[in-house]
């Protein structure tokens, strides 16, 4: 019998505007607080479509309106923490969007805003490796092992 996995899967929105791409810094989230990251988040039940997902926890973190359609998959990534809990990830350039990006959750997160893509403040590992592929010409799969890129 083969062995039951079971893995988080996570969102992310990718902004970019000019040369700046939107983060914002985590706080107390317990995940790399301090680092720099898209807007990100869960799924809220199984049956939620990723690219929605994504759009939403946009929306609930920054207050920028996105829809599904004006979103491209361009990175995936699997990764399991410290405690070997298994992640997938999925990142999504956003083609069109409206509205200013603010703190909407000031519990999880205490700045944003576009930041040069070239010089970006201190970002997870996910992103750092992801903001190279920005304009890749298919969608990247990368795989992190602890944090750690393999």
């Amino acid at each position: 019998m083969a062995e039951k996995i079971n893995g988080i899967s996570v969102v992310f929105s990718v902004l970019v505007d000019n040369e700046s791409v939107l983060l914002l810094r985590r706080r107390d989230t317990g995940y790399m607080d301090g680092f720099y990251d898209f807007p990100s988040g869960h799924l809220k039940s199984p049956n939620e479509p990723l690219p929605e997902a994504a759009t939403r926890e946009l929306r609930e973190e920054s207050g920028i309106t996105a829809y599904s359609e004006n979103l491209e998959l361009f990175y995936m990534y699997q990764n399991t923490n410290p405690e070997g809990q298994l992640y997938f990830g999925y990142m999504y350039n956003v083609a069109k969007w409206s509205g200013k990006p603010r703190i909407m959750e000031p519990h999880k997160c205490d700045d944003i805003g576009f930041f040069d893509l070239k010089n970006p403040p201190k970002v997870t590992k996910q992103v750092k490796d992801a903001l190279g592929y920005l304009t890749a010409e298919k969608m990247v799969y990368r795989y992190f092992q602890q944090g750690v890129l393999n």
